[in-house]
């Protein structure tokens, strides 16, 4: 697909003038009576390791000593080999055998041949470290014992045997440890607080490993459990905090683990089995209960108590009263009603609410149980009545009564929220912020782009909704903070409703030879736009909105084919509204002719990358897509050069060292081929005259500068640039700089 050459070079040879005479010799013909592998009849060669064998050809008449080198054994390892010429034999790290024959034969007869014995030791076993089994440090009661195991670790399987001790001399002659199983007794006389046992391995005395003992006391005992009361009455709903006492010897610990003995107690009937705090259910039908306490420390041993449960007297309700009595609650408004339940024994005081009248608005109501009332914005009923029955005894109820009033409305005459301003390369922010007493929607831009777009003017229109009991005025005022400066936007509205619109300026225009991952070049459909690399790591990202399902096609403009106004050999990759490769994951070449083509099965914006084809080109480009099947034609270009005449106001010596410029105007350029001459200004005779381009000498002379080409490394682009021209009169330099702009 890229360009290459072929070279060819044809030699020919030619051999003339030759001849050979040959004459006839009667010496003997060689003959082989043995082969012997020079050095001992067998050598030892350790797995992994290497040897080299030579061999003595006998025989008469001088006999080559050339052998075939070869190891008789087939079902040796792999990597076990021998080099057929040079006799340098390899044995692998994991071969199994123990011997191997290794054979030469006479290349002049191989008839003949010798064997020399290989002998392959088993691999020394090595020890690297002993490690003791279980926790850094385990915890023994004086008079107790502990069994230790051990691991040795090391290279060709070490023995697992170690020898074990104990490090403190000074110990109690009753506590030891058996060197050879590792069960540690501790004398119960033990007096001090840690010992360190040592693992040492018999293969390699110079490795151990240690863990440490941590003495105790000797273990304690538990004989018994006292509940403390041991009888109790405890009311139905009531609770009772139990404490226990652990008996026994060597100072048992005092915890104890709670539960009732019966089974068929209420749900709600339970103890804390940490705290022993019971709580008797308030709908328990026992009449006593057992509670046990059982010792943490031995689980065999417990107390109890006996929990006598009375039998409540009976509950009565003797009415219901609703607070308020009587209420106003405007229509769209609400209310929270309370009762209180009167009777004996403490009787519950849950209530049902309810609306008497069944003729109300659909959208009166009241929760059942909260007793929160809601009046419909369009209830007709002048006043409503509000029941509390008694949820223990139906029977019983109490009423309140609701006057319905029309609402009293308070005016909205001011709004005030905070829009996200536009910022090119930006995802549109959708959420507004508001204060006051009002809701806002989501945020509505005109004109509708996933990225705001530099050099844009945007509209923002949200809608506001008053709260519940507030309205917009007619004369409604508004204020949108934007970037933390208050503006004053369009605003109408008058009721539930109001519509809040403002027009931002123009947002800054965005970095087009940039076109970076995070800002990419917006495109257009059916409009071809530019890019540029200027250094050779670099890249260059557009994007642009699809619609799922919609067929797209893609043409670009470089170096390889083109219109030959690109000066990059590019690579594209193509990414769909999800992320993943649209086009080759290696990058698609040129599509001048023939178009790439994308299906989208989302709606959302892909990207496009452009870099160099080969590591390091630098230069310029351009892309179109469309929906359309044919390729969009590049805008028609401005008068391909453009020339201008420097004025020259004063030639004399100046004190500044500044010539005037005249006008140098260049507004206006599209972003196709164009190209600006800079000509040395006729009817003047000066020594010298070097034109510097955005910084750089580009030379003297006539200069034309086309639009997206180079001169001496410098390039004419869409954007800000500096022309400065030197002169030299009377020995002396004298220079002018202008600034322009290109823009598309």
């Amino acid at each position: 697909m890229k360009k290459a050459r072929l070279f060819g070079v044809i030699a020919i040879l030619t051999v003339t003038g030759f001849s050979f005479t040959g004459c006839r010799t009667d010496t003997p013909e060689p003959t082989v009576i043995g082969v012997t592998v020079d050095g001992p009849s067998s050598v030892t060669i350790a797995r992994g390791g290497t040897h080299a064998f030579t061999a003595t050809v006998a025989g008469t008449n001088d006999p080559p000593q050339t052998v075939i080198w070869a190891i008789v054994q087939t079902n040796r390892h792999a990597q076990t080999t021998i080099n057929a010429n040079t006799g340098a034999l390899s044995v692998a790290a994991s071969e199994t055998l123990t011997t191997l024959t290794v054979r030469a034969t006479s290349t002049f007869n191989t008839r003949v041949s010798g064997t020399v014995t290989v002998t392959i030791p088993a691999p020394q076993a090595t020890v690297t470290g002993v490690t003791v089994d279980g926790p850094s440090s385990v915890t023994v009661a004086r008079g107790g014992t502990h069994a230790f195991t051990a691991t040795v670790a090391g290279t060709n399987d070490p023995p697992q045997t170690v020898t074990w001790a104990i490090v403190q001399t000074n110990r109690h002659a009753q506590t030891t440890i058996n060197a050879n199983t590792g069960v540690l007794s501790v004398a119960a006389s033990e007096t001090l607080a840690t010992l360190t046992i040592r693992a040492t391995s018999t293969l390699d005395p110079t490795r151990s490993g240690t863990i440490a003992v941590i003495v105790i006391a000797p273990y304690a005992t538990v004989t018994g459990v006292t509940v403390d009361p041991e009888t109790v009455a405890v009311a139905r709903g009531g609770t009772h905090a139990f404490t226990a006492t652990v008996a026994g010897t060597n100072n048992p610990p005092q915890t104890v683990t709670w539960a009732i003995v019966q089974t068929n107690t209420h749900a709600q009937t339970t103890i804390n089995a940490t705290s022993g705090v019971l709580s008797v259910a308030a709908d328990e039908t026992l009449t006593w209960l057992t509670v046990r306490a059982t010792s943490t420390f031995n689980t065999a041993v417990s107390g109890t108590a006996i929990v006598a449960i009375p039998v409540p007297p009976p509950i009565t309700v003797t009415g219901v009263t609703v607070d308020p009595e009587t209420v106003a609650v405007a229509r769209g408004g609400t209310h929270t009603f309370t009762a209180t339940v009167a009777g004996t024994n403490n009787p519950p005081q849950t209530v049902t609410w309810a609306i008497v009248q069944a003729n109300r608005h659909a959208q009166t109501t009241i929760n059942e149980n909260t007793g929160v009332l809601s009046v419909a914005a369009s209830e007709t009923l002048a006043w409503l009545i509000v029941r509390a029955t008694s949820t223990f005894n139906t029977a019983i109820s109490g009423t309140a009564i609701v006057t319905v009033t029309d609402p009293v409305l308070q005016p909205i005459a001011n709004a005030e929220i905070t829009v996200a301003a536009p910022v090119a390369g930006a995802i549109p922010d959708t959420v507004a912020v508001s204060t006051g007493d009002f809701s806002v929607g989501a945020v509505s831009w005109s004109p509708v782009h996933s990225l705001f777009q530099g050099g844009t003017v945007y509209s923002a229109t949200v809608t506001l909704t008053a709260d519940t009991g507030f309205t917009f005025t007619g004369g409604l005022t508004g204020t949108v903070t934007v970037n933390g400066t208050p503006v004053i936007p369009s605003i109408a509205g008058d009721g539930g409703t109001a519509t809040l619109a403002h027009t931002f300026g123009p947002t800054d225009e965005t970095d087009h030879e940039k076109g970076s991952e995070a800002n990419p070049f917006w495109l257009d459909e059916n409009v071809w736009a530019s890019g540029e690399i200027t250094t050779p790591s670099g890249d260059f990202w557009f994007s642009f909105d699809v619609v799922a399902g919609t067929t797209y096609r893609l043409w670009w403009n470089d170096s390889h084919h083109g219109d030959g106004t690109k000066t990059m050999d590019t690579r594209v990759f193509i990414f769909n509204p999800n992320g993943t490769h649209a086009a080759n994951s290696a990058g698609e070449d040129s599509r001048w002719n023939t178009p790439f083509v994308i299906t989208p099965a989302q709606s959302g914006t892909v990207r496009v990358r452009f870099t160099g084809w080969i590591s390091g080109n630098i230069g310029t480009f351009g892309i179109v897509y469309s929906s359309g099947t044919v390729r969009p034609p590049p805008a028609a270009p401005p008068p391909q050069t453009k020339s201008f005449t420097l004025g020259f106001t004063a030639l004399t010596d100046r004190a500044d060292g500044i010539l005037d410029i005249g006008d140098l105007s260049l507004l206006g350029l599209s972003r196709e081929p164009a190209a600006i001459t800079l000509k040395n200004p006729g009817g003047h005779t000066f020594g010298n005259i070097r034109w510097l381009f955005d910084g750089q000498d580009i030379g003297d002379g006539t200069k034309t500068l086309t639009l997206g080409a180079r001169v001496n490394g410098q390039m004419l682009k869409i954007g800000e640039h500096f022309l400065t021209v030197v002169v030299e009169i009377d020995g002396r330099a004298y220079g002018s700089r202008i600034a322009f702009r290109v823009t598309p």
